[in-house]
């Protein structure tokens, strides 16, 4: 089989020649920027550049030599930055700072990997839905947003072998926490749920907007599509499943309703932490494929999960990034991994990489050892 049709076959359920491997087809399954040049050091990779794909995560597109030497299956084509609201980082009391599209500014001190969370255009008690409805909201017709992401899949369709992601962004529950803050949010989703749906309105019809544009043009060159809404926590949900059906399916049912409509592709859900509650609720609206698959939340053993949903839904992901890859040896993870891929592989219905991005913390030997399980058994 070649990447292409050994992808298709495993998100189809039907057993591949191997199971398939992702690194760097979104910006949830890719690395931290400084564990990519300690992957590029050991490889002797001398290439200085580098494309950020999420500057929150600092996570980045991985290095052709890199994902072609762990023999990667997959591609992502990615959306573009609006024009209209660039992401320009600044100083700040030692700091780095910068404010996205929504109007959430995230700061960097020094000795941080990350941007944390800073400054919510929402923080206010008394926000009113006109508030809300008057609001800058992002421009959906940017012309950022679009250029060179239909050239882009064309390119990876008709040039290579690779499966191809398209990586919509596409999320809800995020941009609602990060425009509000969670102290806020939270409140919201007890107290004040009407004010929270005209948020949740109004970007998605955003959403709607971009892809009503956009999904028709990449459809014939893309395999899967991309979208996020973490709703787990460790040990729970955020919120219970009664909430989830009143507050937020349908919303989301509207957005991957969309996608199915516009597109053949698979739909594809990044959604982290203990999120078993809903996975039937997920399926039920459309959901083909869940990541991260985060083995070490509360109810997300792979047995189960693929005892219960493993012919009606596809795991992307289950690779603890959490203990195993930052403090496990190279045995101790190539043994996981070839765990992982026979039970969650059995039948097809499985891609492997870590449950989340890559952390510098992470040895080099633990990242080789993971993907080296799979494609050099």
């Amino acid at each position: 089989m070649n990447h292409r049709e050994r992808l298709l076959a495993a998100i189809n359920h039907k057993a591949p020649d191997r199971v398939p491997v992702d690194l760097g087809a979104t910006a949830v399954t890719s690395l931290h920027i400084d564990a990519h040049r300690k992957l590029k050091a050991h490889f002797g990779i001398d290439d200085p550049e580098e494309t950020i794909v999420n500057r929150m995560m600092q996570t980045v597109l991985p290095h052709d030599e890199i994902l072609k030497r762990f023999d990667v299956d997959v591609r992502g084509v990615f959306m573009g930055k609006p024009e209209g609201r660039p992401e320009v980082e600044r100083p700040l009391n030692g700091s780095t700072v910068y404010t996205d599209e929504w109007g959430v500014t995230r700061i960097k001190p020094p000795t941080s990997h990350y941007y944390d969370l800073y400054e919510c255009p929402f923080d206010r008690e008394d926000l009113t839905i006109s508030d809300v409805n008057s609001y800058d909201w992002p421009d959906p017709h940017d012309p950022g947003r679009y250029r060179g992401v239909v050239e882009r899949a064309r390119e990876l369709r008709e040039k290579t072998d690779y499966g191809v992601m398209f990586v919509s962004n596409m999320n809800l529950i995020h941009v609602t926490q990060f425009m509000r803050g969670f102290y806020l949010w939270f409140e919201d989703v007890l107290l004040r749920p009407d004010l929270l749906k005209a948020m949740m309105r109004r970007i998605t019809d955003i959403h709607l907007a971009v892809g009503e544009r956009i999904l028709p043009q990449v459809a014939p060159y893309i395999d899967i599509v991309q979208v996020s809404d973490d709703m787990g926590t460790q040990d729970r949900l955020q919120f219970s499943p009664d909430i989830y059906r009143e507050i937020f399916k349908p919303f989301h049912r509207e957005i991957y309703s969309m996608i199915h409509d516009l597109t053949s592709a698979k739909l594809w859900l990044h959604s982290c932490g203990a999120i078993g509650e809903v996975l039937d609720d997920l399926i039920e609206i459309g959901v083909d494929i869940i990541n991260p698959v985060q083995v070490s939340a509360a109810g997300m053993e792979i047995e189960s999960l693929k005892e219960r949903f493993g012919d009606r839904i596809v795991f992307w992901g289950g690779i603890d990034t959490q203990r195993l890859l930052p403090q496990g040896s190279p045995e101790e993870v190539a043994t996981t991994a070839r765990r992982t891929a026979k039970v969650l592989g059995a039948g097809g219905g499985y891609v492997l990489c870590g449950t989340h991005n890559i952390q510098p913390e992470v040895p080099v030997e633990n990242i080789i050892a993971m993907y080296d399980a799979i494609i050099n058994p």
